[in-house]
Formats: structure tokens, sequence, C-alpha cells
């Protein structure tokens, strides 16, 4: 039987292997390290789905967790068996936490412009502008900041766009740039640019981190004004 730690890192590299998110990592980790633990408490002569059903039962009742907490536990718990284990889990008849009806909401043309009078930039951060393409462009928080100088695509559509790399499921997409944000953007371009041109005078062997192994197959890339983050 591996331990725990055997267990773990193994997930990891399955998750790593497929380029999940980190969060999923760790959120996976973190439900397949309890459920070990778990397991360890319970009769071994358990098949697997009915261990899986007994720890989907106890965060249930004995944790009173969320229906939407317990099904990350299930997937997590699906990842394990069959990605990891080489071994899919059956049927699994567990007692699902109850899930809630919320009315969905969304802010008010009154709130928004409230938020965005709130919103001050400073020196070196321009604030209003990421506030404007999260709202405009529907962005998820990390994805303003993960942007490169080759990303943005002012040739395409009426105002250009935004080419938007490795999204939710490692998906890349494209979102419109809101006219408003069309002149703030080039100003920040033309900020980074004078970053970049000072790290090239100044700081010659520093470069950008490229994905994946890229910067081993093209070691100038790090160094070139197309790979550089427009929010730096």
């Amino acid at each position: 039987m591996k331990s725990r730690a055997e267990v773990l890192s193994d997930v990891r590299s399955k998750i790593r292997m497929r380029h999940m998110a980190l969060g999923t990592e760790d959120a996976y980790c973190g439900w397949i390290a309890r459920y070990y633990d778990f397991c360890r408490g319970i009769n071994r002569g358990l098949s697997p789905e009915e261990k899986a059903e007994a720890f989907l039962v106890d965060l249930a009742v004995r944790l009173k967790v969320a229906a939407r907490t317990q099904n990350q536990a299930f997937s997590a718990l699906l990842f394990l068996y069959k990605e990891v284990m080489g071994k899919p889990l059956g049927n699994v008849e567990s007692l699902r936490a109850k899930r809630p009806r919320f009315e969905r909401v969304s802010p008010s043309r009154e709130q928004v412009r409230l938020l965005r009078g709130a919103v001050v930039d400073t020196e070196t951060t321009p604030a209003r502008l990421l506030v404007d393409l999260l709202y405009g462009c529907g962005l998820r928080v990390s994805e303003p900041l993960e942007l490169r100088v080759k990303d943005v695509l002012w040739g395409e559509g009426a105002h250009g766009q935004l080419l938007l790399r490795g999204a939710k499921g490692g998906r890349d997409r494209r979102v419109p740039i809101p006219r408003s944000c069309v002149g703030p953007l080039r100003t920040q371009l033309d900020r980074a640019r004078v970053v970049w041109e000072w790290d090239r005078a100044n700081a010659n062997h520093v470069g950008v981190p490229l994905p994946f192994s890229m910067a081993k197959k093209y070691p100038k890339a790090p160094f070139l004004w197309q790979w550089f983050w427009v929010f730096t």
C-alpha cells in the first residue's frame, strides 16, 4: 500500500501532465489527503465504491458541507480512481448534500459607476484600466495580468481583440476590446515599452518566463518585446 505522500505525489504528477489549474491541483490533493485518512479508519474490506460512498455521506451528515463542496470532493475521488489508479469508480449511491437555490443578481449601472469612481490609479498601477477590462471583457481576475504584448490584436474586430491563453479548461479564447479601453490600453503599452527598453539596457540577462519549455526551444524569446507583459 502506498503512503499518503506517494499517493499525493502521483496525483500532482497526473494533474500537471494534463495542465490543470493550480487551484484544482490544491483542491484535489486536499480532498484526496482527507479521503486517505478517512479510509484508514474504516473497514479495509469495503469496495472502492463503498469507501467513496461512506466518505461522501460523512461529509454531508457529520460535517454538513455544502452541495458544491461535496461535489468537488466527489470529482477528486473520480480523478483519483480513474486517472491515478486506473480503476474507474462504479456507481456510488451516497447521500447528497442539498443544493440551495439562490437568486442570481448582477450590479446595476449605478453600482458599476460608483465602483469605477472609487478606483484610483497609482504611478505604477493602472487600476481603472484593469477594472474596465475585467468588467468590459468579462475577464477573470488573473487574466489581464497575464496578457503579453503579442496577445493584443489591434487588427482584429472594430477596436481590436485580446487573446487569452490557457483560460479555464486550458482553452484559448478571444474577447473584443471595449472602445473606452483602447486609448488607456495603448498608453499602458507605451509604459510597458519603456520598462522593457530599460530592462534591455540595464538588465539584459533578465527576461520574462515562458510557458512550458519554450524558453529552451527559443532561448531569445524571453527578451523579445512581443513576449513582454502588458502590465508590468
